[in-house]
């Protein structure tokens, strides 16, 4: 944890995260102010000339960020990419003559992405590595505790392959959206073929791959023969990855299941603070000291002082939050790594070995979003403590 928040890994995380939260909250600019280097930045959104929002930026990361997008506005005639999770966001960095101090304007120009995706994790390397998985034989789980994340990122991934001309198949319960280029199944309980005899009609019409949403209801037999011709993505309603590991362990066929898997997706929601009702958040001494221990950073360290929750107002209905944000746990596995656990008997060393594996860690995206207040430490607390 501590080696990846250094200054200059973060800064490409923080433009990730500033920008894909303009697109959130469909901002058309961002300005960044400081008035010297090293001072925290003033970080404003803005729509159509209107502020939507305002935040701070701490110290610590202000001058290597400052450094990184004073760079960024030289490259390409001033445009450069921030990849999202569907497409590309061009963007323009401008210096704004000031006096004192240092003025930048970011300007999303055009390409579009899903407002619904706004993380600093599914960036471009998670993209190709989920492509480049998905482009060949094995099996990927995504998991979660909302059915409604877990969708819209399973129709991401087939949107994004359909437009490569992939022979793709669903089955489904229901049928959420149309997807051009992907022939959907429906099963309904009670009515017609069982899903597993579906499921095998669908593997008889050879699609290169096939999105199941209803991970458990296929026999994890049919699953390990499936996924060594092709690739089947399927949806599970486990909320852990050690869970989902030592479910398939311990279950019939589930260390040959393990063998054929290339990636587990893990969607976490936090509680996105309401940018108008956003007051100082005074942590307790415990809090502090929990906070630190699951980031394995001292507050005093990185002087992270500038957190902030909201308290309720008209805007977000006296609820404290303006919505959810995603994280994202993404574990890709090595053919290595896939025999040592279909060769192994599930324990606390199984559980390490997982946490010790996991390539993106959503404590980290919770943590840059702390710090740029967009969510409280006390969600960090709640959802890692």
């Amino acid at each position: 944890m501590s080696k990846s928040l250094e200054k200059n890994s973060l800064a490409g995380k923080l433009i990730h995260n500033l920008i894909n939260f303009a697109v959130y909250h469909e901002a058309d600019r961002i300005q960044l102010q400081s008035a010297q280097p090293g001072q925290k930045i003033a970080v404003r959104y803005f729509n159509a000339g209107k502020q939507l929002s305002e935040w701070s930026m701490p110290a610590i990361f202000s001058e290597v960020l400052w450094s990184r997008l004073s760079v960024a506005k030289d490259i390409g005639e001033g445009y450069f990419l921030v990849s999202g999770p569907t497409s590309a966001i061009h963007c323009q960095v401008e210096k704004l003559n000031t006096d004192d101090g240092e003025n930048l304007l970011i300007q999303l120009r055009e390409g579009s992405t899903d407002h619904s995706w706004s993380s600093a994790q599914f960036d471009q390397e998670m993209t190709d590595n989920l492509l480049t998985a998905l482009d060949g034989k094995g099996l990927g789980l995504i998991s979660g505790e909302t059915h409604a994340w877990t969708n819209q990122l399973a129709y991401t991934l087939l949107n994004t392959l359909a437009d490569e001309q992939h022979c793709l198949a669903s089955l489904e319960d229901p049928i959420i959206k149309k997807i051009t280029g992907v022939n959907q199944y429906e099963w309904q309980l009670g009515k017609g073929q069982s899903y597993q005899r579906l499921f095998e009609l669908i593997l008889a019409q050879d699609p290169d791959l096939i999105y199941i949403s209803e991970f458990a209801r296929v026999s994890r037999h049919s699953l390990a023969i499936a996924a060594t011709g092709k690739f089947v993505l399927a949806r599970t309603q486990q909320h852990s990855v050690s869970e989902l590991i030592k479910n398939l362990i311990n279950g019939s066929d589930g260390k040959a299941v393990i063998e054929r898997l290339r990636f587990v997706l893990q969607v976490y929601l936090v509680k996105q603070n309401c940018p108008h009702c956003l007051v100082v958040c005074r942590l307790s001494d415990s809090d502090k000291e929990k906070l630190a221990s699951i980031s394995g950073l001292s507050l005093e360290a990185i002087n992270a002082i500038d957190f902030a929750e909201s308290q309720g107002c008209e805007h977000c209905s006296f609820r404290a939050s303006s919505g959810e944000m995603p994280l994202y746990d993404a574990w890709f596995l090595s053919t290595e790594q896939a025999k040592k656990l279909s060769t192994a008997t599930f324990n606390n060393k199984t559980r390490q070995f997982i946490a010790e594996a996991m390539q993106l860690n959503a404590l980290e995206d919770a943590w840059l979003k702390a710090q740029l207040q967009l969510i409280s430490p006390l969600e960090i607390i709640n959802r890692f403590g």
